[in-house]
């Protein structure tokens, strides 16, 4: 617990040096421009390079100020989770051969039957294929 405490103070101790705001708004840019509606296995690459330069400029970024309704460290503390949730969407992009529903892939522009599975992703791991069950009708049945 206080392990967890202390990495959460850490910027506290770092001031505003970088602020965590730039790094917000290049994340939003990256996964819009690199990983958005439609990519490739190369868009897909840079985005987790990108997001790999980003989580280590927020270990390094800082925020002013305590504790007390700080909306800096609020920012800075969801950061973190963004950059969380951003691996986690290229991981599974980048695993995904094919298009399917509203995120296509342009060097896979078609859905293949073969890899009808859902991606589960665990921390330390990449994504691993699950089948997906069909509890009320399957898609050759309609």
């Amino acid at each position: 617990m206080r392990a967890a405490s202390a990495r959460c103070e850490a910027p506290f101790a770092r001031g505003e040096a970088p602020p965590v705001y730039p790094l917000r708004e290049r994340l939003r840019e990256l996964m819009w421009v690199q990983a958005g509606l439609v990519r490739d296995a190369a868009q897909l690459a840079e985005a987790a390079r990108g997001l790999a330069a980003l989580r280590e400029g927020w270990a390094r970024a800082g925020v002013p100020g305590g504790r007390a309704y700080n909306l800096a460290w609020m920012d800075w503390l969801n950061l973190e989770n963004w950059l969380d949730v951003s691996d986690a969407i290229v991981a599974c992009a980048a695993a995904r051969t094919e298009s399917r529903g509203s995120h296509f892939r342009s060097d896979f522009p078609a859905p293949d039957p073969a890899h009808l599975h859902n991606l589960l992703l665990r921390r330390g791991g990449g994504p691993a294929p699950r089948p997906v069950r069909f509890t009320r009708l399957r898609p050759e049945a309609a």
